[in-house]
């Protein structure tokens, strides 16, 4: 019994938070702030996967020099033997 109750409470909670939602949606200074700080999250997301992917082409050129300098080392070994 309690937990209908607990349930129907939740349920009538969201259903007053919907409605607050929507009326708040509705008002054009709440609209305008909204949609500012969506533009600034979208930038935002744009400039971490621009650092991230010069983060990927740095890793991928550390991993070529490393690959070329044990390729050189190996070879000199070879050279001596």
């Amino acid at each position: 019994m309690l937990l209908i109750a607990k349930g129907a409470l939740l349920f009538a909670g969201g259903v007053a938070a919907a409605l607050a939602a929507k009326k708040i949606a509705k008002n054009q200074t709440v609209r305008e702030l909204a949609v500012k700080g969506v533009a600034r999250g979208l930038q935002l997301k744009d400039k971490a996967q621009e650092v991230l992917q010069n983060v990927k082409e740095e890793a991928v050129d550390i991993c070529h020099e490393a690959k070329t300098l044990n390729k050189k080392a190996k070879d000199e070994t070879d050279g001596e033997a």
